[in-house]
């Protein structure tokens, strides 16, 4: 799961497609077009009345031998990243397991199953 904030540009659905594309280069090193991007739905506040910020949870499809060394952006929250697969559920069990402890992670994979369905 690759995650980005949004910019001032990025308005609308083609915006948060357009950055999602960007930020699948920058963390995971495939190159996308933003068109195939998929919203999984509404945005939403993680903590709302608490925090500003916005989920807008999308996905695109990638070809694991189309991979190249991810650029990032030279946050340190980008570095050493690496890229790992999983089957969807298997994912999907290890955010109930507490493998993966991250509320986004797991909404987004939720909505990416439900979109598959």
């Amino acid at each position: 799961m690759v995650a980005g904030i949004i910019e001032v540009e990025d308005v609308g659905e083609e915006g948060v497609r357009r950055r999602a594309a960007i930020e699948v280069e920058e963390e995971a090193g495939f190159t996308v077009d933003a068109s195939r991007v998929m919203i999984l739905g509404a945005g939403t506040f993680p903590s709302p009345g608490a925090m500003a910020e916005k989920f807008w949870l999308a996905a695109v499809e990638v070809d694991p031998k189309s991979v190249t060394s991810p650029s990032g952006d030279g946050s340190p929250m980008e570095e050493g990243a690496t890229v790992e697969w999983l089957d969807l559920e298997d994912a999907i069990a290890a955010c109930v397991r507490g493998d993966i402890e991250d509320a986004k992670t797991e909404l987004a994979l939720r909505r990416l199953a439900d979109r598959l369905r």
